[in-house]
C-alpha cells in the first residue's frame, strides 16, 4: 500500500516487469496523480483539504496476467494545517510564439492564494481555483523562470521555459 499525508507529498515511482508488450493502469480516486513513463508509474496525491482520510487504489494490468491492486490511501487534515498543491504541476516549456494557455488547478484549505511569475514574458490569469498561464510571442532569446504559488506559509513552484526566436530566415 502506498500511504500519503494531506499535503507536501513527494512522488512515489513505482517499477513495472513484465514480458507484455504494453501495461497499463486504472486509478480508483480522483484524487490520485498519477504518470506512466516506460517502466515507471509516478504517483502522488492532491492535497487533502478534509479531515477525512482518503481511500483509493490503482490497478495494474499486462497482457493476460493477473492484475495487480495497490491501495492508496491519505490522511485528512489535522487542525489547524494548511495544505496546497497545484495540478499539473510539471515543468511547463512553452515555445518561441504560437502558445496554447495551460490551466493550472490550485487546491488548499486556505482562504485564498496568491502568485507570481515571470511578467515580462508571460500572462498569468486567476479564476477560482484556476490559474491560467501562458508565454507571450518571443523575438529574442530563450527565458527561463517560475510559477510560485503561495496559500500562508506553503509556496508550490513550477519552473517555466520558453525557447528562443527562430534565428532562421523567413523563406522568400
Amino acid at each position: 500500500a502506498i500511504e500519503f499525508k494531506a499535503g507536501d507529498n513527494q512522488d512515489v515511482v513505482l517499477t513495472v516487469k513484465t514480458d507484455a508488450k504494453s501495461w497499463a493502469f486504472e486509478k480508483n480516486g480522483e484524487w490520485i496523480v498519477a504518470k506512466q513513463d516506460g517502466d515507471k508509474l509516478t504517483v502522488n496525491a492532491q492535497a487533502n483539504t478534509t479531515e477525512s482520510v482518503r481511500p483509493g487504489r490503482i490497478t495494474i494490468t499486462a497482457g493476460n496476467a493477473e492484475p495487480v491492486n495497490i491501495n492508496v490511501n491519505q490522511k485528512g487534515l489535522e487542525v489547524g494545517e494548511i495544505v496546497l498543491s497545484i495540478s499539473p504541476s510539471d515543468p511547463i516549456g512553452f515555445e518561441a510564439t504560437g502558445n496554447k494557455a495551460v490551466e493550472l488547478t490550485v487546491t488548499t484549505n486556505a482562504p485564498d492564494w496568491t502568485f507570481s511569475y515571470p511578467e515580462e514574458w508571460m500572462t498569468a490569469e486567476k479564476q477560482g481555483d484556476k490559474l491560467t498561464v501562458n508565454a507571450k510571442d518571443n523575438t529574442g532569446e530563450a527565458h527561463v523562470g517560475q510559477i510560485v504559488i503561495t496559500a500562508e506559509q506553503k509556496t508550490v513552484k513550477i519552473a517555466v521555459t520558453q525557447k528562443a526566436a527562430s534565428t532562421d530566415p523567413e523563406p522568400t
